[in-house]
Protein backbone atom coordinates (compact mmCIF):
# COMPACT_ATOMS: atom_id res chain seq x y z
CA UNK A 1 0.00 0.00 0.00
CA UNK A 2 2.71 2.12 0.26
CA UNK A 3 4.00 2.15 -3.06
CA UNK A 4 0.26 3.62 -4.20
CA UNK A 5 -0.07 6.83 -5.79
CA UNK A 6 -2.32 8.95 -7.75
CA UNK A 7 -2.95 12.40 -9.12
CA UNK A 8 -5.56 14.68 -7.45
CA UNK A 9 -7.73 16.83 -10.22
CA UNK A 10 -10.12 19.23 -9.48
CA UNK A 11 -11.01 22.20 -11.92
CA UNK A 12 -14.27 23.68 -11.53
CA UNK A 13 -15.12 24.55 -15.15
CA UNK A 14 -13.63 21.40 -16.71
CA UNK A 15 -14.65 19.03 -14.74
CA UNK A 16 -14.10 15.63 -16.21
CA UNK A 17 -12.10 17.56 -19.13
CA UNK A 18 -9.58 18.10 -16.83
CA UNK A 19 -6.19 16.70 -17.72
CA UNK A 20 -3.91 18.39 -15.69
CA UNK A 21 -3.40 16.82 -12.18
CA UNK A 22 -3.60 19.14 -9.02
CA UNK A 23 -1.12 17.31 -7.14
CA UNK A 24 0.19 14.09 -6.13
CA UNK A 25 -1.20 12.18 -3.47
CA UNK A 26 -0.76 8.67 -1.49
CA UNK A 27 -3.39 6.84 -0.10
CA UNK A 28 -3.33 8.12 3.09
CA UNK A 29 -3.91 11.60 1.80
CA UNK A 30 -6.53 10.19 -0.58
CA UNK A 31 -8.54 9.25 2.60
CA UNK A 32 -7.91 12.85 4.07
CA UNK A 33 -9.58 13.78 1.03
CA UNK A 34 -12.52 12.18 1.42
CA UNK A 35 -12.88 13.48 5.00
CA UNK A 36 -12.63 17.00 3.79
CA UNK A 37 -15.16 19.55 4.99
CA UNK A 38 -15.20 20.74 0.90
CA UNK A 39 -15.77 16.93 -0.04
CA UNK A 40 -18.70 16.62 3.10
CA UNK A 41 -20.27 19.96 1.36
CA UNK A 42 -19.86 19.42 -1.95
CA UNK A 43 -21.42 15.87 -1.95
CA UNK A 44 -24.67 16.67 -0.13
CA UNK A 45 -25.16 19.96 -2.49
CA UNK A 46 -25.43 17.26 -5.27
CA UNK A 47 -27.16 14.88 -3.47
CA UNK A 48 -30.12 17.44 -2.23
CA UNK A 49 -29.99 19.18 -6.04
CA UNK A 50 -33.23 17.63 -8.02
CA UNK A 51 -32.53 19.60 -10.96
CA UNK A 52 -30.50 17.36 -13.32
CA UNK A 53 -29.02 20.51 -15.49
CA UNK A 54 -27.54 21.73 -12.11
CA UNK A 55 -26.54 18.38 -10.59
CA UNK A 56 -23.92 17.83 -13.58
CA UNK A 57 -22.91 21.06 -13.16
CA UNK A 58 -22.08 20.49 -9.33
CA UNK A 59 -20.59 17.27 -10.36
CA UNK A 60 -17.74 19.22 -12.05
CA UNK A 61 -16.81 20.93 -8.53
CA UNK A 62 -16.08 17.08 -7.07
CA UNK A 63 -12.14 16.32 -6.95
CA UNK A 64 -11.07 13.46 -8.90
CA UNK A 65 -7.93 11.02 -8.79
CA UNK A 66 -6.41 8.48 -11.60
CA UNK A 67 -6.33 5.05 -9.77
CA UNK A 68 -4.08 3.54 -12.23
CA UNK A 69 -1.42 6.02 -10.95
CA UNK A 70 -0.11 9.39 -11.59
CA UNK A 71 0.35 11.32 -14.82
CA UNK A 72 1.93 14.48 -16.10
CA UNK A 73 -0.80 14.77 -18.23
CA UNK A 74 -4.15 12.93 -18.14
CA UNK A 75 -3.61 10.43 -21.37
CA UNK A 76 -2.24 6.77 -21.86
CA UNK A 77 0.99 8.49 -22.51
CA UNK A 78 1.44 10.76 -19.66
CA UNK A 79 1.80 7.98 -16.74
CA UNK A 80 4.57 8.58 -14.93
CA UNK A 81 4.00 6.33 -11.61
CA UNK A 82 1.61 2.62 -12.33
CA UNK A 83 -0.17 1.38 -9.15
CA UNK A 84 0.69 -2.24 -10.54
CA UNK A 85 -1.56 -4.08 -8.16
CA UNK A 86 -4.46 -1.80 -7.37
CA UNK A 87 -7.89 -2.57 -9.11
CA UNK A 88 -10.64 0.53 -9.26
CA UNK A 89 -13.84 -0.94 -9.11
CA UNK A 90 -17.09 1.15 -10.25
CA UNK A 91 -20.89 -0.40 -9.61
CA UNK A 92 -23.17 1.71 -11.03
CA UNK A 93 -27.19 1.76 -11.93
CA UNK A 94 -28.24 0.90 -8.34
CA UNK A 95 -30.86 1.91 -5.85
CA UNK A 96 -29.26 3.92 -3.22
CA UNK A 97 -30.38 0.92 -0.47
CA UNK A 98 -28.48 -1.52 -3.13
CA UNK A 99 -25.60 0.49 -3.21
CA UNK A 100 -25.38 0.75 0.34
CA UNK A 101 -25.88 -3.99 0.32
CA UNK A 102 -23.33 -3.95 -2.20
CA UNK A 103 -20.48 -1.41 0.09
CA UNK A 104 -20.98 -4.29 2.70
CA UNK A 105 -20.49 -7.01 0.57
CA UNK A 106 -16.99 -5.77 -0.63
CA UNK A 107 -16.16 -4.44 2.98
CA UNK A 108 -16.12 -8.13 3.87
CA UNK A 109 -13.60 -9.26 2.00
CA UNK A 110 -10.10 -8.31 3.10
CA UNK A 111 -8.66 -7.39 0.30
CA UNK A 112 -10.47 -4.35 -0.32
CA UNK A 113 -8.69 -1.02 0.62
CA UNK A 114 -11.69 1.33 0.13
CA UNK A 115 -15.02 1.25 -0.29
CA UNK A 116 -17.83 4.00 -0.57
CA UNK A 117 -21.02 5.07 -2.09
CA UNK A 118 -20.72 7.28 -5.39
CA UNK A 119 -21.43 10.84 -5.66
CA UNK A 120 -24.96 10.26 -6.78
CA UNK A 121 -25.54 8.10 -4.44
CA UNK A 122 -26.55 5.23 -6.58
CA UNK A 123 -23.38 3.28 -7.03
CA UNK A 124 -20.33 1.63 -5.09
CA UNK A 125 -16.29 3.02 -6.00
CA UNK A 126 -14.04 0.46 -4.53
CA UNK A 127 -9.97 -0.27 -4.55
CA UNK A 128 -8.80 -3.79 -4.83
CA UNK A 129 -5.71 -5.05 -4.02
CA UNK A 130 -4.57 -7.68 -6.42
CA UNK A 131 -1.70 -10.32 -6.33
CA UNK A 132 -1.28 -10.29 -9.84
CA UNK A 133 0.40 -7.45 -11.09
CA UNK A 134 -1.19 -5.22 -14.21
CA UNK A 135 0.97 -3.75 -17.03
CA UNK A 136 -0.04 -0.30 -17.68
CA UNK A 137 -0.13 -1.03 -21.24
CA UNK A 138 -2.40 -4.54 -21.06
CA UNK A 139 -4.79 -2.90 -17.70
CA UNK A 140 -8.00 -2.10 -19.84
CA UNK A 141 -8.17 -5.54 -21.88
CA UNK A 142 -6.72 -8.14 -19.01
CA UNK A 143 -9.30 -6.34 -16.35
CA UNK A 144 -12.24 -6.47 -18.86
CA UNK A 145 -11.22 -10.35 -19.45
CA UNK A 146 -11.42 -11.03 -15.97
CA UNK A 147 -14.10 -8.92 -14.99
CA UNK A 148 -16.24 -12.00 -13.97
CA UNK A 149 -13.55 -13.51 -12.07
CA UNK A 150 -13.62 -10.35 -10.09
CA UNK A 151 -16.75 -10.20 -9.14
CA UNK A 152 -17.26 -13.75 -8.22
CA UNK A 153 -14.05 -13.33 -5.64
CA UNK A 154 -15.77 -10.30 -4.31
CA UNK A 155 -19.24 -12.01 -3.93
CA UNK A 156 -20.79 -9.53 -6.11
CA UNK A 157 -21.12 -11.58 -9.06
CA UNK A 158 -24.99 -10.76 -9.20
CA UNK A 159 -24.22 -6.91 -10.08
CA UNK A 160 -21.57 -8.59 -12.95
CA UNK A 161 -23.80 -6.04 -15.11
CA UNK A 162 -23.41 -3.12 -13.43
CA UNK A 163 -19.71 -3.03 -13.20
CA UNK A 164 -18.72 -0.05 -15.40
CA UNK A 165 -15.56 -1.59 -17.67
CA UNK A 166 -14.96 2.39 -18.03
CA UNK A 167 -13.13 2.44 -14.76
CA UNK A 168 -10.53 0.01 -16.21
CA UNK A 169 -9.16 2.44 -18.82
CA UNK A 170 -5.51 4.09 -17.89
CA UNK A 171 -6.25 7.44 -17.23
CA UNK A 172 -10.11 6.91 -16.12
CA UNK A 173 -11.42 9.76 -13.10
CA UNK A 174 -12.46 8.40 -10.03
CA UNK A 175 -14.51 10.30 -8.63
CA UNK A 176 -14.69 11.43 -4.71
CA UNK A 177 -17.67 12.24 -2.80
CA UNK A 178 -18.04 11.98 0.99
CA UNK A 179 -19.39 9.00 2.69
CA UNK A 180 -19.50 9.00 6.31
CA UNK A 181 -19.52 5.38 7.01
CA UNK A 182 -16.77 4.77 4.28
CA UNK A 183 -14.91 1.57 4.47
CA UNK A 184 -10.86 1.40 5.13
CA UNK A 185 -9.01 -1.24 5.61
CA UNK A 186 -5.18 -0.01 5.27
CA UNK A 187 -4.30 -3.71 6.26
CA UNK A 188 -5.86 -5.34 3.33
CA UNK A 189 -4.23 -8.35 1.85
CA UNK A 190 -4.15 -8.76 -2.08
CA UNK A 191 -6.66 -10.57 -3.45
CA UNK A 192 -5.03 -14.14 -4.81
CA UNK A 193 -6.22 -13.97 -8.62
CA UNK A 194 -4.35 -15.32 -12.30
CA UNK A 195 -4.76 -13.27 -14.87
CA UNK A 196 -4.72 -14.51 -18.39
CA UNK A 197 -2.46 -13.06 -20.93
CA UNK A 198 -3.85 -10.99 -23.32
CA UNK A 199 -2.16 -11.59 -26.76
CA UNK A 200 -4.03 -9.91 -30.19
CA UNK A 201 -3.65 -11.54 -33.30
CA UNK A 202 -2.97 -8.81 -35.98
CA UNK A 203 -4.69 -8.65 -39.23
CA UNK A 204 -3.97 -11.01 -41.71
CA UNK A 205 -2.83 -9.34 -45.13
CA UNK A 206 -5.15 -11.36 -47.18
CA UNK A 207 -8.22 -10.20 -44.81
CA UNK A 208 -8.12 -6.57 -46.45
CA UNK A 209 -11.43 -5.41 -47.77
CA UNK A 210 -10.30 -6.23 -51.41
CA UNK A 211 -10.07 -9.94 -50.67
CA UNK A 212 -13.51 -10.19 -49.02
CA UNK A 213 -15.56 -11.83 -52.30
CA UNK A 214 -18.58 -10.62 -54.10
CA UNK A 215 -21.00 -13.67 -52.88
CA UNK A 216 -19.03 -13.63 -49.08
CA UNK A 217 -20.30 -9.63 -48.59
CA UNK A 218 -23.98 -10.37 -48.38
CA UNK A 219 -23.06 -12.61 -44.98
CA UNK A 220 -20.42 -10.37 -43.97
CA UNK A 221 -22.85 -7.23 -44.55
CA UNK A 222 -25.64 -9.26 -42.56
CA UNK A 223 -23.56 -10.03 -39.76
CA UNK A 224 -21.53 -6.39 -38.95
CA UNK A 225 -25.33 -5.44 -39.46
CA UNK A 226 -26.98 -7.43 -36.68
CA UNK A 227 -23.56 -6.79 -34.61
CA UNK A 228 -24.72 -3.08 -34.87
CA UNK A 229 -28.30 -3.66 -33.71
CA UNK A 230 -27.27 -5.64 -31.07
CA UNK A 231 -25.13 -2.75 -29.91
CA UNK A 232 -27.49 0.07 -30.44
CA UNK A 233 -30.48 -1.82 -28.43
CA UNK A 234 -28.05 -2.37 -25.56
CA UNK A 235 -26.60 1.70 -25.29
CA UNK A 236 -30.34 2.97 -25.57
CA UNK A 237 -31.37 0.56 -23.06
CA UNK A 238 -28.82 0.51 -20.80
CA UNK A 239 -28.69 4.37 -20.40
CA UNK A 240 -25.29 4.14 -18.64
CA UNK A 241 -23.26 7.41 -18.18
CA UNK A 242 -20.15 8.52 -20.03
CA UNK A 243 -17.71 5.79 -21.45
CA UNK A 244 -20.49 3.47 -21.60
CA UNK A 245 -20.15 0.81 -23.80
CA UNK A 246 -16.31 1.28 -24.94
CA UNK A 247 -15.70 -2.07 -25.06
CA UNK A 248 -18.24 -3.19 -27.33
CA UNK A 249 -18.09 -0.39 -29.63
CA UNK A 250 -14.54 -0.49 -29.56
CA UNK A 251 -14.75 -4.33 -30.60
CA UNK A 252 -17.08 -3.66 -33.09
CA UNK A 253 -15.10 -1.04 -34.75
CA UNK A 254 -12.08 -3.80 -35.17
CA UNK A 255 -14.08 -5.81 -37.35
CA UNK A 256 -15.72 -2.95 -40.10
CA UNK A 257 -12.48 -3.74 -42.11
CA UNK A 258 -14.13 -6.69 -43.68
CA UNK A 259 -16.64 -4.63 -44.99
CA UNK A 260 -15.26 -0.87 -45.08
CA UNK A 261 -17.91 0.34 -46.97
CA UNK A 262 -20.45 -0.15 -43.96
CA UNK A 263 -18.59 2.05 -41.46
CA UNK A 264 -20.00 5.35 -42.06
CA UNK A 265 -23.75 4.07 -41.52
CA UNK A 266 -22.80 1.90 -38.71
CA UNK A 267 -20.96 4.85 -37.30
CA UNK A 268 -23.77 7.21 -37.40
CA UNK A 269 -26.15 4.50 -35.66
CA UNK A 270 -24.02 4.34 -32.67
CA UNK A 271 -23.94 7.86 -32.73
CA UNK A 272 -27.46 8.48 -32.67
CA UNK A 273 -27.64 5.99 -30.13
CA UNK A 274 -25.45 7.21 -27.85
CA UNK A 275 -27.33 10.50 -28.30
CA UNK A 276 -30.67 8.82 -26.95
CA UNK A 277 -29.26 7.74 -24.22
CA UNK A 278 -28.38 10.83 -23.29
CA UNK A 279 -31.17 12.59 -24.22
CA UNK A 280 -30.02 15.26 -26.74
CA UNK A 281 -26.92 15.41 -29.29
CA UNK A 282 -26.17 18.51 -27.20
CA UNK A 283 -25.76 16.54 -24.08
CA UNK A 284 -24.06 13.70 -25.66
CA UNK A 285 -21.26 16.20 -26.79
CA UNK A 286 -21.43 17.93 -23.02
CA UNK A 287 -20.52 14.65 -20.97
CA UNK A 288 -17.55 14.72 -23.73
CA UNK A 289 -19.48 11.43 -25.34
CA UNK A 290 -18.38 12.74 -28.67
CA UNK A 291 -15.00 12.98 -27.48
CA UNK A 292 -14.95 9.46 -26.67
CA UNK A 293 -16.21 7.85 -29.71
CA UNK A 294 -13.49 9.56 -31.57
CA UNK A 295 -11.04 8.26 -29.20
CA UNK A 296 -12.36 4.53 -30.10
CA UNK A 297 -12.69 5.07 -33.41
CA UNK A 298 -8.73 6.33 -33.88
CA UNK A 299 -7.19 4.36 -31.21
CA UNK A 300 -8.99 0.41 -32.16
CA UNK A 301 -7.18 -1.86 -34.14
CA UNK A 302 -8.05 -4.23 -37.08
CA UNK A 303 -8.13 -7.37 -35.67
CA UNK A 304 -9.29 -10.84 -37.25
CA UNK A 305 -12.50 -12.38 -35.98
CA UNK A 306 -13.54 -16.41 -36.34
CA UNK A 307 -16.95 -16.21 -37.44
CA UNK A 308 -15.96 -13.77 -40.49
CA UNK A 309 -12.95 -15.53 -41.31
CA UNK A 310 -15.28 -18.46 -41.79
CA UNK A 311 -17.85 -16.58 -43.88
CA UNK A 312 -14.56 -15.61 -46.17
CA UNK A 313 -12.82 -19.01 -46.59
CA UNK A 314 -15.85 -20.70 -47.22
CA UNK A 315 -17.13 -18.46 -49.88
CA UNK A 316 -13.52 -18.91 -51.33
CA UNK A 317 -13.45 -22.37 -51.13
CA UNK A 318 -16.83 -21.95 -53.42
CA UNK A 319 -15.35 -19.93 -55.50
CA UNK A 320 -12.77 -21.77 -56.51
Amino acid sequence: MENLKFSLFLDKQKGIESVVPKKTIDFKELVEVYKSAYLIDKTAELRNETNEAKRKALKKELPFITSSGTFTYRNSKGIVHHNSNLCALDIDNLTEQTAVEVKAILAKNPAVLLATISPRGKGVKGLVLLSSPLTPEKRYETLKTAKGALAFELGITEYLDNIDIAQFVLPQPFFLSHDASMYVNEDAVPLQITFIEIVKTPKALNLTPVHVPKHALNRVETYLMNATKLLVNYIETKKVGRHFAIGKIASLKSILHYAPHLESEIKVALWTAICTAYGTEQEAINEGALRSIKTIWSNSPDLENETLNTIVNESNAVAI
